[in-house]
């Protein structure tokens, strides 16, 4: 999909259509028939775009009776309805098994001011491992400037940070030719292993970090970032980063990236 950057942060990534979709749809419920009637377009457009929206989490829907009916949360119900999940999940009586005890901090960080701090604090550690789509790195970039994105790589390179990535084939070809060959470029130099996956299984708006029995969940559409540090998360997502890492292709970063320099990308 081709990204358009629209004036509205909170809805880049969306083309126009789309973007009508889910602004109506916001904090509403409403069936196909109803949607279709407010913005003007045919049910049999919105049969194929609700879907799409959906399996890009975007919008969600549910059954009213024989009834289907398509809505937005906002992200108020949102962070409510996450912070009585994790009281759930490390309730004595979760099934999970995991306890208050077990976890030394859950902390929720919110805007990219904050999401800087969170990162140059991570980058300071020596092994960091992350999975990122093309749109979560769009997303970052929107946020926290291409700049500041550079000035992280060179961190990474000067503080001898090893890296383990999982990004979606083409990552750095197709971004690089948005952001240039500066961005290219301060990918070079860094002790990386990074592998490559198919974009249909990696194709969603949220970084996944693990660094030093930690778990960070970056969601840059709605500014909302996650760090869990317990005995339970971490492990269990480093198992599952190396079984995906395993299924990848493994790239020289460095000799990559000043390939798609010197072929002008």
């Amino acid at each position: 999909m081709t990204l358009h950057k629209n004036q509205h942060g909170k809805y880049f990534g969306l083309k126009p259509l789309e973007e009508n979709i889910v602004r109506v749809l916001d904090g509403e419920q409403m069936n196909v028939t109803e949607l279709a009637r407010i913005i003007n377009v045919p049910t049999t457009t919105l049969d194929y775009l609700l879907p799409n929206l959906k399996d890009r989490g975007w919008i969600t829907s549910k059954f009213v009776g024989k009834r289907r009916v398509w809505s937005r949360e906002n992200r108020e119900v949102h962070l409510e309805q996450l912070n009585q999940s994790l009281k759930a999940l490390f309730a004595d009586e979760s099934r999970f098994g995991l306890r208050q005890k077990d976890c030394d901090t859950i902390r929720l960080y919110e805007g990219s001011s904050e999401f800087k701090k969170l990162y140059a604090r991570l980058f300071q550690c020596k092994h960091i491992r992350a999975m990122q789509s093309k749109d979560s790195a769009r997303l970052s970039k929107e946020k926290m400037s291409l700049g500041h994105y550079t000035k992280l790589n060179q961190q990474i390179r000067k503080n001898k940070m090893q890296v383990d990535a999982v990004v979606p084939n083409g990552f750095y070809k197709e971004l690089g030719k948005e952001y240039g060959a500066s961005w290219l470029k301060s990918f070079e130099g860094r002790t990386a292993n990074t592998n490559f996956i198919a974009q249909d299984f990696f194709d969603h708006n949220v970084d996944i970090i693990s660094v030093s029995g930690r778990v960070v969940l970056v969601n840059w559409f709605d500014d909302i970032a996650l760090e869990m540090s317990d005995t339970t998360f971490a492990p269990l997502f480093t198992s599952l980063f190396m079984l995906v890492q395993a299924g990848g292709k493994k790239i020289n970063l460095t000799e990559h990236v000043r390939e798609l320099q010197k072929n002008n990308i």
